[in-house]
């Protein structure tokens, strides 16, 4: 769903989970973004937060899920003062984000080795 909002140019504001249950109770919870959102992993993040809030202690069988996004916002897709897309730009940085906080500590200060020996 959320490939089919890039797809739309649309960022969400509003997501909401609603799981009913074959005997026709059913629960829901619901996420108000801050800011639009068009990043798999921060809706992604968000969606399972839900589910786990709405389902902890659950025993009863699923019968659907509901899933609604809506207060939809156009997603910016002008090319900005580098020339590049938007959406790139942030996922290049948070996997650069990610990937330095897994080095070692002395790899993300590169330290020269030369001067480990004074």
């Amino acid at each position: 769903m959320n490939g089919q909002l890039q797809q739309e140019q649309f960022q969400l504001r509003e997501l909401s989970l609603t799981i009913p249950f074959n005997d026709f109770s059913q629960v829901s919870g619901c996420h108000r973004f801050q800011h639009g959102q068009f990043q798999n992993s921060i809706i992604n993040a968000t969606l399972e937060g839900i589910l786990r809030d709405i389902m902890g202690g659950q025993l009863r069988s699923v019968r659907q899920i509901r899933l609604a996004m809506w207060n939809l916002a156009r997603l910016d897709t002008q090319a900005h003062a580098l020339g590049a897309d938007p959406r790139g730009v942030l996922d290049e940085a948070a996997e650069q984000a990610i990937t330095r906080t897994r080095q070692p500590f002395f790899d993300f200060l590169k330290i020269d080795p030369h001067l480990q020996q004074i």
